[in-house]
């Protein structure tokens, strides 16, 4: 899943009020952050998500419970549907997250494990039940490169007592002299026939000042490229007192019919208080454009989202669509203990109770906190890996590590001892005699220990 910002209208409310929404209306228009370089991705507050950050609370607050409910309408009330158990790191990422649907018995159907590497790279062991027992079902990877782009996510499943490789995307990125993503070639894993294949390639226009210009997408059509979707006469507004450029404010939706671009699209941002947001988006008819959503999303003064709106251009007036609202209570340190959602029924014109989810045993960060100092980070590349699994980390003393590979059952199939200082410049571990699968690299001293998984393939 590569990392990118959404333009277009939220799915959730495009679920609400699918018949509502015009056929012209583009569904699938996404900008890269590393083509709208100097659009914020902390706002409010908030933290980013690359990192698999907690979501409901603002910037310092972490819950470690959550109780959902739904509204039974016939007994008009809240129904207990399941519990959720998070574990945080010192930088208040998830590194545990399971789902209990009995509390008296402590049945947990689901939980994964996570882990994080350079960059911000992250791997997720996920167990699922399979009849009164929790199994290793799914092993996945998000790899970031030094610009913090990701370049590939995996998933593998456990079948047959063998780890098959079921999903992939990869990214092949060129960045200019200004750091942007001038050129970036996405790849599919195809399950059926076990082979990568092009899907899609995304060149980017910058201005001078390093902002977005202009994308253009393409398609593999089996044996070439050819062209897709473009976006044009991209532009930028200051706004919250952020640098220059720094908001995307207006672009233009072209697609390729035939042998020429035609348009489709016209999509423009406002902002307002508290990080409110309204989207417009204009369609292209009778050679004119023509007024079609305005797609609203809302912020409280903590920074959480408390809703969107969607708005209708019917003959010549805007009609609310669907509306969903997300009502917050919080306790004395700004932790939210409760968040009911509702959504607008047009049809009958009321508001109905969907959700609600009670939060609690909270943890908050004083500040980002170093990592138990005798736990060390592998940095190890590349990953996956075919031959040679380059391996780097830093020891505190002058001393002997002992390094091995295992696989997930816990065999360990290489075992040898460098020295420290050799491990601090680096060295080459040859990894092509491995079957293909995943696989934990151990490092081990007087004085520290790490774990790192990688991929050979």
């Amino acid at each position: 899943m590569k990392r990118t910002l959404t333009i277009i209208l939220a799915m959730a409310g495009l679920i609400v009020l699918p018949a509502l929404l015009s056929a012209q209306t583009s569904l699938g228009t996404q900008f890269k952050t590393g083509f709208l370089q100097n659009y914020s991705v902390i706002k409010n507050g908030k933290q980013p998500g690359n990192g698999n950050y907690a979501t409901n609370s603002t910037s310092t607050h972490l819950h470690g419970k959550s109780q959902y409910y739904y509204w039974d309408s016939s007994s008009n009330s809240w129904v207990w549907a399941n519990e959720e158990i998070s574990r945080y790191n010192s930088n208040g990422q998830i590194i545990f997250d399971a789902y209990i649907l009995d509390t008296t018995t402590n049945d947990t159907v689901s939980k994964s494990i996570t882990t994080y590497g350079a960059n911000g790279s992250i791997y997720v062991k996920a167990y699922s039940l399979n009849g009164t027992k929790l199994y290793l079902s799914d092993l996945d990877s998000t790899i970031y490169d030094n610009n913090g782009s990701e370049t590939r996510y995996v998933v593998w499943e456990y079948v047959s007592n063998a780890w098959v490789l079921n999903q992939g995307t990869a990214y092949k990125i060129t960045y200019n002299t200004k750091g942007s993503e001038a050129l970036s070639i996405e790849t599919q894993y195809n399950a059926t026939t076990q082979k990568w294949v092009n899907y899609e390639e995304d060149e980017g226009e910058f201005n001078n000042d390093g902002s977005g210009k202009a994308d253009t997408v393409k398609k593999w059509n089996g044996t070439a490229w050819v062209n897709y979707q473009l976006l044009d006469s991209v532009t930028w507004i200051k706004w919250n007192g952020k640098e220059a450029n720094s908001e995307f404010s207006s672009a233009y939706e072209q697609v390729w019919k035939g042998n020429a671009w035609v348009d489709t699209l016209h999509i423009s941002e406002s902002y307002g208080a508290n990080g409110t947001m309204n989207e417009t988006l204009q369609v292209w008819q009778a050679n004119k454009w023509v007024n079609d959503l305005i797609y609203s999303k809302i912020y409280d003064s903590l920074g959480n989202n408390t809703g969107y709106k969607i708005q209708k251009w019917f003959i010549s007036a805007w009609i609310l669509g669907g509306e969903e609202l997300i009502n917050y209570t919080y306790d004395g340190n700004g932790n939210v203990t409760q968040a009911i959602t509702q959504s607008y029924n047009p049809l009958t014109q009321k508001y109905l109770n969907i959700e609600k989810i009670l939060y609690s045993d909270f943890s908050t960060l004083t500040g980002i906190k170093q990592e138990d100092p005798t736990i060390a980070q592998i940095s190890i590349y590349p990953n996956p890996a075919t031959e040679t699994l380059h391996l780097q980390e830093n020891i505190n003393a002058s001393e002997n590590v002992n390094i091995s590979i295992c696989n997930m059952q816990g065999q360990i199939l290489l075992s040898k001892q460098i020295n420290s200082n050799d491990l601090s410049a680096g060295v080459n571990i040859t990894v092509s005699n491995l079957a293909n699968g995943i696989y934990v690299l151990h490092a081990v001293s007087a004085s520290q220990e790490s774990s790192q998984k990688f991929i050979k393939q």
